[in-house]
């Protein structure tokens, strides 16, 4: 009995730490609250926060002032010729 014990907190343990990480992903990509979904659900969890858009893309581009033309954001809407 107690190595079931020994593992279930072990298994939490490490559980928490990933949820620990995947959520400080998610707060690099501007989203907030992912830590019970990464600690309950585990590998699913994982893949939402990879699956996560990144809200701060086009902060960290204006701020550097190293904007490259192939990195900025287009504003021509119209289709190119065939």
């Amino acid at each position: 009995m107690e190595y079931i014990i020994i593992f279930l907190i072990i298994f939490f343990a490490i559980s928490a730490f990933v949820a620990m990480k995947f959520e400080a992903i998610a707060n690099m990509k501007g989203h907030t609250g992912y830590f019970w979904w990464c600690f309950w659900l585990g590998a699913i969890g994982w893949a939402m926060v990879i699956a996560l858009p990144d809200r701060n893309q086009g902060d960290s581009i204006q701020e550097s002032g190293n904007v490259d033309s192939s990195l900025a954001a287009r504003t021509d809407d119209t289709l190119p010729e065939l």
